[in-house]
């Protein structure tokens, strides 16, 4: 993870702007409502808006200052809207909320009874149908391995399965 957003000029590499948060970033995906400012989550639930020339607009969402809670981020929504993931440190379950991306209001907050959580997708459910902001969330996994005794520990510390949820 990092604390520090970098921009520079797609035309030279030249230094734009720096920022530094006062969170931990983790697997960053930026967004950009296309105003010129930028959006972006920590792995704490932090939601920042910076400004074309990296000045803070807004930020919403828990201070956790510099700690690393979760592999969480956040999407853009059609709707004016930007969705948030992420889990408190040391605590089971997930959170999701909405904040407005004109001022970082909080539209609405949810705990969810699972352990991790990845960046949300928010769009239609078909044509015409609900906007839904979709969450991949399940047991915490470990790497791969081809190792058996090993695989076989780890599901027994999480009560004999994992389980892999899209929740909508």
């Amino acid at each position: 993870g990092t604390d520090t957003v970098v921009v520079v000029s797609a035309v030279d590499g030249a230094l734009l702007w720096d920022y530094t948060t006062d969170e931990v970033l983790w697997n960053f995906s930026p967004a950009s409502p296309e105003d010129g400012s930028v959006m972006f989550s920590g792995s704490c639930g932090g939601v920042y808006r910076l400004g074309a020339t990296g000045g803070l607009l807004w930020r919403a969402g828990p201070h956790t200052r510099w700690a690393m809670c979760s592999n969480g981020g956040g999407a853009l929504g059609p709707d004016g809207m930007y969705y948030a993931t992420w889990a408190e440190k040391d605590v089971k379950g997930i959170k999701l909320a909405a904040y407005a991306v004109a001022d970082g209001a909080l539209g609405w907050t949810r705990e969810l009874p699972y352990e991790a959580t990845n960046y949300p997708a928010v769009g239609r459910l078909g044509p015409g149908g609900p906007l839904a902001v979709v969450v991949g969330v399940g047991d915490w996994i470990m790497a791969p391995s081809f190792n058996a005794s090993m695989e076989k520990e780890h599901l027994q510390r999480h009560g004999g399965a994992l389980r892999k949820w899209g929740v909508a």
